[in-house]
């Protein structure tokens, strides 16, 4: 085996300062948000970009979480830690999907705590000192591991 992964699925990241502060199924639900975020070309009225999903889709993103588990993460995300918007895709039909975004000064302000706990520099996201960052992790070819739409990006 020449590979650092296990497998060849396509890892979640998490970030453990955040997850040790939030709690870990917080943590990996908001940087998958933040990722779809990235990826998603809706962007709406606010600025800001959103996506879509179910409670199914996240099960099959997250299938090692309990929809109550994924439920309750992100109403904390949204409710107690204000670091996401949630927003129904369309209240007039039967199909029941939500709109997410990030509340990126929220998460800003959130980190800016967690590295002054650390008695870290305070640093803006992309170019953080708290944590090493993640540009030295190799994109592998997709004929060496199959492509996967759940793979995540550094916040």
């Amino acid at each position: 085996m020449t590979s650092k992964l296990i497998t060849p699925e396509s890892p979640l990241l998490v970030p453990p300062l955040l997850a040790a502060e939030i709690g870990l199924e917080e943590a990996v639900i908001l940087q998958q948000i933040h990722y779809y975020c990235q990826i998603s070309k809706h962007i709406k009225r606010d600025g800001r970009r959103w996506f879509w999903k179910t409670l199914k889709d996240w099960g099959e993103t997250l299938p090692f979480l309990k929809p109550s588990t994924i439920r309750r993460a992100i109403a904390n995300l949204r409710d107690n830690f204000k670091l996401i918007d949630v927003c129904r895709h369309s209240e007039k039909t039967w199909y029941q999907a939500n709109w997410f975004t990030i509340n990126v000064e929220n998460v800003q302000v959130l980190w800016d705590s967690i590295c002054q706990k650390q008695q870290i520099d305070v640093s803006p996201l992309n170019i953080s000192n708290c944590s090493p960052t993640a540009d030295h992790i190799k994109e592998f070819p997709s004929k060496e591991f199959p492509s996967q739409q759940h793979s995540a990006v550094e916040l």
